[in-house]
């Protein structure tokens, strides 16, 4: 499955759609990027409007402040259980460009152009209607994986990450940083690091609780349109699960999320 289209013109990732045969119900299976253009964030909002349901990743930042704890969070985390090389974490957990480069490029984060609180908004990260698991934390064992899974990655993956995290930074802070360069970074040795480290780790879990959830809907509302909201990773998990429920794919549309200019 492809998840993103670059040309040099920029960034795009995918909307799938689906469609069951029996009880022809469609769904609308869009990957995000968490920081992007407005105007893909309307289109995005555009096409979830004329969904019944609505499951979302839960929005866990809010803003830069609340990102950046975050992203510390984990990375003390991870050295509690490994000892792991505070730059190579940064440079795979940096979970969105600085705000200084997000303002020079005129991006927005995607948590600021949705209404969570819609009363057809389901978080596929908690709880529906108390039928789902009350607690999606992960396991303890999940963070030794992490460490685990990071561990296994060439040393050049690893050098070259580094290296280009602290390039970005750098460019950053002196004004001169580019898009292309962000994607360039943020596209670096991608496939390894979501198969060896998010994948197994982070993803899939959580692929299956959202499908829990999705079942719960299908079989009490039984609505003939859902919209599934998540980050672009999750996107080759969640085809998987609805092939298993008959779903067939019907057309993908892709939609520019990062520009060139």
């Amino acid at each position: 499955m492809q998840l993103y289209f670059l040309d040099s013109d920029g960034l795009s990732v995918p909307v799938r759609y689906y469609l069951h045969p029996q009880h022809k119900t469609q769904v609308a299976l869009i990957g995000m990027l968490h920081v992007g253009e407005k105007n893909f964030y309307l289109q995005i909002d555009k096409i979830l409007q004329d969904c019944e349901v609505v499951i979302y990743e839960e929005p866990f930042i809010r803003d830069s402040a609340t990102m950046e704890q975050l992203d510390k969070a984990w990375r003390d985390k991870l050295e509690e259980k490994g000892n792991l090389n505070e730059s190579f974490l940064a440079a795979i957990f940096l979970p969105m460009p600085p705000q200084k480069f997000m303002n020079d490029q005129g991006l927005v984060q995607e948590t600021h152009h949705f209404d969570y609180t819609q009363k057809h908004w389901i978080s596929g990260d908690g709880t529906w209607d108390g039928n789902a698991k009350e607690n999606a934390a992960l396991s303890e064992d999940v963070w030794t994986q992490i460490r685990d899974a990071i561990k296994t990655l060439p040393t050049t993956i690893k050098r070259e990450k580094v290296k280009a995290a602290k390039k970005f930074l750098k460019n950053v802070d002196a004004g001169k940083a580019s898009m292309q360069e962000y994607i360039s970074f943020r596209n670096l040795h991608e496939e390894e690091i979501e198969e060896k480290i998010h994948k197994r780790t982070l993803v899939d879990p959580r692929d299956k609780l959202t499908f829990e959830i999705f079942d719960n809907i299908i079989e009490t509302r039984a609505p003939l349109s859902i919209g599934i909201k998540y980050g672009n990773g999750h996107l080759p998990g969640m085809d998987a699960e609805l092939q298993a429920r008959d779903y067939r794919y019907i057309a993908t549309m892709w939609l520019r999320v990062l520009t060139i200019k």
